[in-house]
C-alpha cells in the first residue's frame, strides 16, 4: 500500500501462497478497527478473508469455511461500528455471513429461495442477483429478499451502486428498495474521505452512449447534484467515450474529480458549492496522455511567423485563417505580413541606431572599446522570424495508438489542432503526408490515412484537421506506397494543381490480399495504369507471417503484382527486423583517401535487411537487393539475441543487438563499397564512360551487379539500447551521424568517424593520419557534450526522428516515447550561419564608422582638389 500525498510506500504484504490464487476482492474500510492509526484493510484471497493492518501489513485475523466458494465480500457501517459481509456458494446453494471486524468471528446462514445458479454481486449489506430477468435484492441485515427490482440482462458493482445492462445506476434507499439515479450511464466513481468517512460519488452521462458510440456530456451528477462538465472538447464528445472516473472527497461541499476518455486524455475537475449554494465546477488541468503512445509520425511546413512579440495572435490567426479563409482574405493577410515585416525591419533598425549613439554619446566613446571587448549587451538567440525563415517552425504530426491525431508546433510544442477517430485504433492504420506545404487556400497541405483492415483512405487538411475526402477500395491492404510528384511528373495532376509553384499530391498505391493494387486518388488511376514506365520503377516486399516467407513484387498495368522472388525463413528461427533505407540525401558519393585517391560508396535505395534468430542460439543479418532479391551479405552472430535495432542510410548500415556469450551490447556497424578510383584517373583529359567506377551513372538491379565490398567493424556499448536514428540534411553536406536512444532516456549522437568499419587496428599510418581516421578500440565512445537530450530523460524511447531544415547545418530531432523531446543539432557544427552570441554591436559600430570616414575623408578631398585648382 501506499500514501496518496507522496507515493511513499507503506508497506508490502504477501497474502497468497506461492503458486495460489490472486487476490480477488479487496475493500479499504472507511475506519481503524484494530487501533493501530490507519484505516484498514478487507481482502478476499484464496477463498478466505482477512483484516490487513494499514500501518504495518499485518494480518490481524482470517477467516474460511470450508467445502465452499467465496463469491464477494463487503462492509457497512463506521468506524467501530463497521461489520464485513460475505457471500458464497456451497453445495446446498447460497449462503452469507457477517463478521465481526474487530475479532474476525462470523454468523453464516443459508439463503433460500434465491435462484443459486447466477453470481450474486455484493454492495454494502445487500446481495443482488438476477432471477428470471429481473434483480432479487436480499437485505444481510433483515435477512429478506425483496423482488421489486429492475427487468435487467446484466448487473455488476460500480463505485458502491448497482449497474444495471451497463447504462442505469441505481442506488439502494432507506426503505432497502432500488433507485434509479441515472440513464445512459457512461462511467460512474465513487471517493470516501477517510477522516470523516463522506462518500462522493460521481456519474457522467453521456448521450447515445450505447454499443460504444459516443455523443455530447448531456449531465455530470455529483451526490445527486446536476454539474455541467467545464471542458468544452468533452462536453462535445470529442474526446469520446468517458471510461474512467476517479473521486476524491475532499469535503461535503468540495468534490475532486479525474475524467479518463477514450482518447487517453486525464480532465481534472473541481466541484465545489454542492451543498452551499448553486454547485459550480472549475477545470483544474488537461492531459493527453495518448502522446506517450506514439506510432506514426510526419512532419509539414508551416507558415513564416514575422511576428517578433512572441505572442500566439498570429498563430491563432493563421490557423483561422486556413479554416475559415478564401483566395482574397489569403492575399491580403500575404500583404498585411510582408508590411509587418518592412515595418518591424525599419523599427529595429532605427531603435538600435538611435540606442547606440545615446551609448556612444553617454560613455564618451568609451563603448567603442566594450564593443571591442564583446562587454556590451545584446539580445540572445535567433528572433522569430529568423527561427521560422530557417525552417526551424514545422508541423508535427504525431499519431496515437488510442487513434488520436496532432499537430503540434515545433517551436512551442503547442497543439495546433486534435482530432479523434476511434476508426484509427480499431484496424491498423498509416499516416501519409501527400503534400508538406500549404499553396494558396484552395491547396492546402494534405494528410492521408490509410486503414489496412477496411481499405479506406481519408485524406484531412494538415493545417486544420478537417476532413477533405475520403475513398474505399476493396479488400485488406498488405502495403502501402507512395508516388511523388518528382517521378512521374505532371501525369497525375488535376488541372488546378497545373499552376507554377503548385505541388501535385503524391499518388497512393494500396497493395490488397488479393495481390492487385489499387490507385488514390481514383481519379488518377487511368494515367497511372497506362504509364508502363513509371510502374517498371516500382518494387515493393512483403512478408507472410503465416508461411514465413518474404516475396519481392512488381507491378503491371493491369493492376496486378507479379511476384519477382522469394526467400523462405526457417521453422526454427522467428524474423526479429525488415528494414529499409531511411531516405534523406547522400552526405557524399566517394571518400577521398590519405593516398589522393577516391574510395566510391555503392548506394542502393532498395537495400533489404533482414534479421532472423534462432533462440538462444543464432541471430543471422542478412543484406538483399530489393528489386532483384540478391543476397549482397549475411553475417551470422552465434550465441546472441534481441532486442534488435538497425538504421540504414547511404552506404552504411548500423545495427545494435545483445550478445549473450559476452553479455554486453553490441553494435555493428556495416560499409558497402564499388571500389577505388586511382587519383591519376581524376583529370580533364582521362575520359571515363557510365560504366566505370564512380561514374554517377544508374543501374539496374536485374543486370550483372558491381558486386560491393563489404567492410564491418562490432563494437560494444556499456548501456543497453532502446532505438536507433539518424540525421538528414536539405542538401546532404552534413555529416550524417546516428542517435542511440539510449534506456536510461538519453539520447546520444555517435559522429560517422566512431562508426567508420574503416577505422585501423593498431597505429596509424600518415595517410590514415591525413584522411581523419580514428583507430579501432572495442568500446564505442558515448561522449557527454554530445548528449543531445543533456540532462533530461525521456521515458521508454521508442522512435527518434530527424527532420531537415532550410539551413544545411542544423537537423530537427523529434524522440518519441512515453515523453516527447525535440531539439535542434548541428552534426557539421553551424559552417552556414553565424554564432546566437555574434558581435553585431561591434560590426555595427565598424560600419558606421566607416560611413563617416567616407563621408569624412570625401570632404577632405573634394576641399583638397578645390585648393589644388585655384593654385
Amino acid at each position: 500500500m501506499w500514501l496518496a500525498t507522496s507515493g511513499g510506500m507503506i508497506f508490502s504484504t504477501g497474502l497468497c501462497s506461492r503458486g495460489g490464487s490472486s487476490v480477488s476482492q479487496a475493500k479499504y474500510l472507511p475506519g481503524d478497527v484494530n487501533d493501530d492509526s490507519l484505516e484498514d484493510v478487507l481482502v478476499l484471497a484464496e477463498n478466505r478473508v482477512q483484516l490487513v493492518s494499514g500501518s504495518t501489513g499485518v494480518i490481524s485475523w482470517k477467516w474460511e469455511r470450508k467445502d465452499s466458494k467465496l463469491l464477494g465480500v463487503s462492509y457497512s457501517g463506521n468506524g467501530k461500528k463497521m461489520a464485513g459481509h460475505v457471500v458464497g456458494r456451497d453445495s446446498k446453494g447460497l449462503f452469507a455471513a457477517t463478521i465481526d471486524l474487530s475479532k474476525g468471528e462470523a454468523d453464516s446462514w443459508a439463503i433460500e429461495n434465491m435462484d443459486s445458479k447466477a453470481d450474486p454481486v455484493i454492495l454494502g449489506h445487500h446481495i443482488f442477483v438476477l432471477n428470471s430477468g429481473s434483480v432479487v435484492s436480499y437485505d444481510l441485515t433483515a435477512r429478506k429478499a425483496k423482488t421489486n427490482g429492475p427487468k435487467a440482462s446484466s448487473i455488476s458493482v460500480s463505485s458502491e451502486h448497482l449497474l444495471v445492462n451497463g447504462a442505469a445506476l441505481y442506488q439502494i434507499a432507506g426503505d432497502g428498495n432500488l433507485e434509479k439515479i441515472l440513464d445512459n450511464v457512461a462511467a460512474v466513481g465513487s471517493g470516501v474521505n477517510a477522516k470523516t468517512g463522506h462518500v462522493a460519488t460521481v456519474g457522467i452521462v453521456q448521450q447515445g452512449k450505447t454499443g460504444g458510440e459516443c455523443g455530447p456530456i448531456t449531465s455530470v451528477v455529483v451526490n445527486s447534484k446536476e454539474v455541467q462538465f467545464p471542458e468544452e472538447k468533452a462536453r462535445d464528445g470529442q474526446r469520446g467515450v468517458v471510461t474512467n472516473v476517479f473521486v476524491d472527497a475532499v469535503s461535503e461541499d468540495v468534490v475532486s474529480v479525474v475524467t479518463k476518455f477514450a482518447d487517453d486524455s486525464l480532465v481534472g475537475v473541481r466541484y465545489s458549492k454542492l451543498n452551499s449554494g448553486k454547485p459550480q465546477s472549475q477545470m483544474l488541468y488537461v492531459r493527453e496522455e495518448a502522446l506517450g503512445g506514439i506510432i506514426s509520425t510526419e512532419s509539414i511546413e508551416l507558415p513564416l511567423v514575422t511576428d517578433e512579440s512572441g505572442d500566439s495572435t498570429l498563430a491563432d490567426e493563421i490557423a483561422e485563417l486556413f479554416t475559415h479563409g478564401n483566395a482574397v482574405s489569403m492575399l491580403l493577410f500575404r500583404l498585411k505580413d510582408q508590411v509587418r515585416t518592412i515595418r518591424h525591419f525599419f523599427t529595429s533598425l532605427v531603435k538600435s541606431v538611435v540606442a547606440y549613439a545615446d551609448l556612444l554619446i553617454e560613455s564618451g566613446g568609451q563603448v567603442i572599446i566594450q564593443a571591442y571587448k564583446g562587454e556590451l549587451k545584446r539580445d540572445q538567440g535567433y528572433s522569430h522570424s529568423d527561427l521560422s525563415s530557417f525552417g526551424f517552425r514545422r508541423g508535427v504530426l504525431l499519431m496515437s495508438k488510442c487513434g488520436k491525431i496532432f499537430l503540434l508546433d515545433s517551436m512551442t510544442g503547442a497543439t495546433i489542432w486534435s482530432v479523434f477517430d476511434p476508426e484509427l485504433a480499431a484496424s491498423s492504420t498509416e499516416m501519409i503526408v501527400t503534400r508538406y506545404h500549404q499553396a494558396g487556400h484552395a491547396h492546402p497541405a494534405e494528410v492521408a490515412f490509410v486503414s489496412k483492415d477496411s481499405g479506406r483512405v481519408m485524406w484531412r487538411n494538415a493545417m486544420t484537421g478537417a476532413v477533405l475526402k475520403s475513398e474505399t477500395s476493396n479488400g485488406k491492404v498488405l502495403e502501402v506506397m507512395t508516388l511523388p510528384h518528382d517521378l512521374v511528373g505532371d501525369t497525375h495532376a488535376s488541372p488546378d494543381e497545373g499552376d507554377e509553384g503548385i505541388v501535385p499530391t503524391a499518388t497512393l498505391i494500396l497493395v490488397h490480399d488479393n495481390m492487385k493494387f489499387s490507385v488514390h486518388p481514383k481519379s488518377r488511376k487511368s494515367a497511372i495504369l497506362s504509364n508502363s514506365a513509371l510502374l517498371s520503377k516500382v518494387h515493393f516486399a512483403h512478408y507472410d507471417s503465416e508461411v514465413t516467407t518474404l516475396n519481392g513484387y512488381g507491378l503491371q498495368t493491369t493492376g496486378d503484382s507479379v511476384e519477382l522472388w522469394g526467400v523462405k525463413v526457417p521453422k526454427t528461427y522467428k524474423l526479429v527486423s525488415l528494414q529499409c533505407s531511411s531516405g534523406g540525401e547522400v552526405n557524399n558519393p566517394g571518400v577521398k583517401l590519405g593516398d589522393g585517391s577516391v574510395l566510391v560508396k555503392s548506394i542502393n535505395p532498395h537495400l533489404i535487411l533482414l534479421a532472423m534468430e534462432n533462440p538462444g542460439v543464432e541471430l543471422i543479418v542478412t543484406l538483399m537487393d530489393g528489386v532483384s532479391g540478391r543476397i549482397v551479405k549475411r553475417f551470422s552472430h552465434r550465441g546472441s539475441t534481441g532486442p534488435f535495432h538497425s538504421v540504414i542510410y547511404d552506404n552504411m548500415i548500423v545495427y545494435t543487438f545483445w550478445s549473450t556469450v559476452n553479455n554486453r551490447v553490441e553494435v555493428s556497424s556495416v560499409g558497402l563499397f564499388e571500389g577505388a578510383i586511382d587519383k591519376r584517373a581524376l583529370n580533364l583529359w582521362t575520359p571515363r564512360s557510365e560504366n566505370d567506377i564512380g561514374s554517377g551513372g544508374s543501374f539496374s538491379s536485374f543486370d550483372t551487379p558491381i558486386v560491393p565490398s563489404v567492410l564491418q567493424r562490432t563494437f560494444f556499448l556499456d548501456k543497453a539500447v532502446r532505438s536507433l536514428g539518424v540525421s538528414t540534411s536539405r542538401f546532404g553536406i552534413s555529416d550524417r551521424n546516428v542517435f542511440f536512444g539510449l534506456e536510461n532516456g538519453g539520447v546520444n549522437m555517435v559522429p560517422r568517424v566512431f562508426l567508420d568499419p574503416r577505422r585501423p587496428m593498431g597505429k596509424l599510418s600518415k595517410e590514415e593520419q591525413e584522411e581523419g581516421l580514428v583507430a579501432y578500440f572495442a568500446q564505442l565512445p558515448l561522449i557527454p557534450t554530445n548528449q543531445v537530450t543533456y540532462n533530461l530523460s525521456v521515458a521508454k524511447i521508442d522512435k527518434i526522428i530527424s527532420m531537415p531544415t532550410k539551413l544545411e547545418s542544423t537537423t530537427l530531432i523529434l524522440v518519441t516515447g512515453l515523453d516527447l523531446f525535440f531539439c535542434r543539432v548541428m552534426p557539421s557544427k553551424g559552417f552556414d550561419l553565424l554564432d546566437e552570441d555574434f558581435n553585431f554591436s561591434l560590426l555595427l559600430l565598424l560600419c558606421a564608422g566607416l560611413v563617416v570616414a567616407t563621408v569624412v575623408l570625401s570632404r577632405m578631398v573634394r576641399e583638397r582638389n578645390l585648393a589644388d585648382a585655384w593654385k
